[in-house]
């Protein structure tokens, strides 16, 4: 028996029903809800069975209404094909089981009292069935506000992109809870919802806007970020703070010279600080990025040297003689200069009145990798040329 790869393991956890989750690709594990022990009892005694005909025995807590597996072939230190194997006939036994209390919940849904059906909504979040998001959708619009906001997380928990229209249109609510879980369950969901929630940052309503900022900046999604640029000058203080606080996680020069001006002159001291918290937060970020050119310089090649200049640059010789310089003073940029000898580098911009060097910046990872590439095709040329 061998281990599977994560490529692997990511493609069995596809076949699995939903809630088979992974943090760390040794273990797999799923959270199974009852309506009391005995029937948690029941479905662990099941369980039992089958990890005896494999035979592979996994990890069981169980509790009031709950039981957690998790399943991991130990003596290996990670995940085999047993593992999905009983995980598969896991989801057989319990199958059956959740088809027939979801339609009990829903009836439950239809036909109870107001703590029947919060209760019924709150188990189908938890039960996580693809099949429960039409009637948690129509419950976002219960009469009672309790249903509709555990409607709203167990939207989230399900994470369908399905809920993510009728989720949207809850951000303004004046119902400050239900806006509040309709946020968070977008966040759930993750990526599927950046699309309706760049819709939502143009709204006009301050509330929604506020509302989709936040989600925006939660998921993380480095492309939508750019788009929330323009709102560091929005009307609202607090879609400004929120943007500024978020803003960080994807930025241009831009950005950099708005957060600049809010920082002076916006007239809310929390919109200032989140301006300048962020403003740290990047130069922070361009700063740490310097001992990585420095490490990857040093492993083009051993003949490389380097000197602290006493305007604050660093110089990178071969032979004694320097082909490289890191210019530092702009805290949100790294410039580079190197020697290109009148040839094409990617990315490399010639200098004006001396053709033979160029330029080149870095702000993230992405652009150091290439400055790297460059840095190397410089010294390639720099060594050609003596």
């Amino acid at each position: 028996m061998e281990l599977l790869s994560n490529k692997s393991i990511d493609e069995e956890l596809s076949g699995l029903s939903n809630g088979w989750k992974t943090n760390d690709y040794i273990k797999i594990h799923k959270e199974f809800f009852f309506n009391d022990f005995q029937d948690a009892l029941n479905f662990t005694n099941k369980v039992g069975y089958y990890a005896e005909e494999i035979p592979h025995h996994p990890e069981i807590t169980l509790s009031y209404g709950h039981v957690l597996l998790t399943l991991s072939t130990r003596d290996l230190g990670g995940l085999s094909e047993l593992d999905f194997l009983l995980a598969k006939k896991i989801d057989r036994l319990n199958l059956d089981k959740e088809s027939l209390e979801i339609s009990k919940t829903l009836e439950i849904i239809k036909k109870g009292n107001d703590y029947e059906r919060r209760k019924a909504v709150g188990r189908l979040g938890n039960i996580g069935d693809i099949r429960a998001v039409s009637i948690l959708i129509k419950s976002l619009n219960d009469k009672d506000p309790f249903v509709r906001r555990l409607s709203a997380s167990s939207l989230g928990k399900i994470g369908s992109e399905k809920a993510v229209y009728p989720l949207a249109t809850k951000l303004n609510q004046n119902d400050i809870d239900l806006s509040y879980a309709a946020r968070d369950a977008l966040i759930n969901i993750g990526k599927p919802s950046v699309d309706e929630l760049l819709r939502r940052i143009k709204n006009k309503n301050a509330i929604t806007r506020r509302r989709a900022t936040t989600a925006l900046g939660e998921i993380g999604d480095k492309d939508s970020i750019y788009y929330l640029i323009p709102l560091l000058h929005d009307e609202d203080e607090g879609v400004r703070w929120r943007t500024a606080k978020y803003v960080s996680i994807s930025w241009n020069n831009s950005a950099i010279d708005q957060l600049k001006k809010l920082v002076k002159s916006d007239k809310s001291p929390k919109v200032r600080e989140e301006a300048a918290e962020t403003l740290k937060k990047i130069s922070n970020d361009v700063k740490n990025l310097i001992p990585i050119f420095e490490k990857g310089m040093n492993a083009i090649s051993v003949e490389i040297t380097s000197k602290v200049m006493k305007n604050g640059s660093k110089q990178f010789y071969n032979h004694n003689k320097p082909f490289l310089n890191l210019i530092t003073y702009n805290p949100y940029n790294n410039r580079v200069y190197l020697f290109r000898s009148n040839k094409r580098i990617e990315g490399v911009t010639p200098m004006k009145g001396n053709p033979k060097w160029g330029v080149i910046t870095f702000q993230n990872i992405n652009e150091l990798n290439t400055v790297l590439e460059a840095a190397k095709g410089s010294y390639i040329l720099f060594k050609e040329s003596l």
